[in-house]
């Protein structure tokens, strides 16, 4: 029986011999799926490990160009640390660096993409990676042609129609120091109303990883709540979603970046009037069931502002009214202010023949009377977004009645807007894409209330000739 009980141990102590013989012949070997991750003293991986490895992402390009190879990670690097990306196949494991050609560049913010330091260029086996400053990373790396870039998030945002606290972007605070476990960015008591937004970082939609073939990817987030993708489609907010909320977006070493909608509250809506319209002795003849009289534009997002380019006659007086009726009508009080009334009974008055910018703000109780100001922006001002670029401004002749764009500097989209000072008094901001009108079919037509307009493509060279009296144009 003792004989028994040695040899039980002894096979025993055998097989268990075995296991770590065979164990330690597998101790090179990555126990995890094929593809990179992102591991080392910097990162929050010290080690291989399935919550750092880079996901498969899509391109960005206005071609929608199809490319396979690309991959993307948001990830807490310390500064001054090293990390490097390892490759996975079939469990055996290769380590990359940065290669020769990798830099830093000071990005200028251009094309939708981000102004900052960031770091790109090839990846190579040996070497290793590091970053100056601790923060939240945007790294992405293309396979097919060994480029890495690396993206400091400088702020997670969210930007859109449905955005009432600030309709060109409302920034969530960091609330937490830095740490390699958990960051949070939050933002309270935002006024979400009925249209649609994304998350994005860093101010930016988009970034360049390689220039040729032009390879880019997205820095936003879209879909729904439940599902949200890198450059998913717009978040849609109903009617029966507006409210205040708490808007937050998370980054967790385990699960990446996660967004969430918390309402708080309702919103207490002021009810402003649908429609403006404006009549008198040019624009009906004080008949407000005339066809000469004018229906004001409203400005996107803004229920309170209406704005229209008109052109009057010397000696010309017109009124206002929510309804085609005398009943509702009012004007100005009189008083001029820097071109700006305040809302009143009386006529508004023009001496000088010509075009005139009229914005009316009923939350402000304003009203302006302004020259135009019209503004190219995008692709035909040279890929090139700043608000009130002066070289893309129009010019104004009210002898021949024209408003006329610069020559378009590339081929591309057609984006014109106009603005005036009182619209950049109101709070948020009116933004240049709620005051955008487009040329269909030789027609002016106004965005309004209304969603993306179709689109136009124009060639270098040409010019927008546009006629506001006949509320028509050409491109020439």
């Amino acid at each position: 029986m003792f004989k028994q009980v040695i040899n039980f141990i002894l096979n025993q102590l055998f097989i268990l011999a075995v296991c770590i013989n065979l164990f330690s012949c597998k101790s090179d070997k990555i126990e995890v799926d094929d593809g990179f991750y992102i591991s080392g003293e910097a990162s929050p991986f010290t080690t291989v490990l399935k919550f750092g490895q880079l996901k498969a992402t899509v391109v960005e390009n206005e071609n929608n160009t199809t490319h396979t190879g690309l991959y993307e990670i948001y990830l807490a690097l310390e500064a001054n640390k090293n990390f490097t990306i390892t490759k996975v196949a079939s469990s055996s494991p290769t380590v990359y660096g940065q290669g020769s050609s990798f830099t830093t560049v000071n990005q200028t913010a251009a094309n939708d993409e981000m102004g900052a330091l960031i770091q790109k260029g090839k990846y190579a086996e040996g070497g290793k990676f590091k970053v100056t400053v601790s923060g939240l990373y945007h790294i992405v790396l293309d396979e097919q042609s060994t480029n890495i870039v690396i993206m400091p998030v400088s702020k997670w945002s969210i930007i859109g129609s449905a955005n009432a606290n600030n309709t060109a972007e409302s920034e969530l605070v960091l609330k937490n120091t830095f740490n390699k476990d958990t960051l949070i960015y939050e933002l309270k008591d935002v006024d979400l109303l009925e249209g649609d937004f994304k998350f994005r970082h860093s101010g930016a939609w988009k970034q360049t990883i390689v220039e040729n073939p032009l390879i880019k990817v997205n820095t936003s987030y879209g879909g729904t709540m439940t599902n949200l993708t890198s450059g998913g489609a717009t978040i849609k907010i109903s009617n029966t979603e507006i409210g205040k909320y708490t808007v937050t977006a998370t980054w967790s070493k385990k699960f990446g970046m996660q967004f969430t909608l918390v309402k708080t509250g309702d919103i207490i809506e002021i009810n402003y009037p649908e429609n403006i319209y404006l009549s008198g002795s040019d624009f009906g003849a004080w008949d407000w069931s005339s066809t000469g009289v004018l229906k004001m534009i409203p400005v996107l997002n803004h229920p309170n502002a209406f704005w229209r380019i008109i052109y009057c006659n010397a000696a010309s007086e017109f009124l206002f009214s929510t309804e085609k009726t005398s009943l509702t009508d009012f004007g100005v009080n009189g008083t001029v202010i820097v071109n700006q009334y305040g809302k009143g009974t009386q006529n508004v008055k023009i001496s000088t023949a010509g075009y005139y910018m009229v914005y009316v703000d009923l939350k402000a109780e304003k009203i302006s009377v302004t020259a135009p100001d019209v503004y190219l922006i995008g692709a035909a001002i040279g890929n090139l977004t700043e608000y009130a670029y002066a070289a893309g401004k129009f010019s104004v002749d009210n002898t021949s009645k024209k408003v006329t764009s610069p020559a378009f500097k590339n081929a591309g989209e057609l984006r014109m807007y106009a603005t005036c000072p009182l619209s950049q008094l109101d709070t948020p901001k009116a933004d240049w894409w709620q005051m955008e009108f487009m040329l269909l079919t030789g027609k002016v037509e106004y965005r309004g209330n209304g969603g993306d307009q179709a689109r136009v493509s124009v060639l270098a060279g040409k010019k927008a000739v546009l006629d506001f009296k006949a509320n028509t144009g050409v491109i020439q």
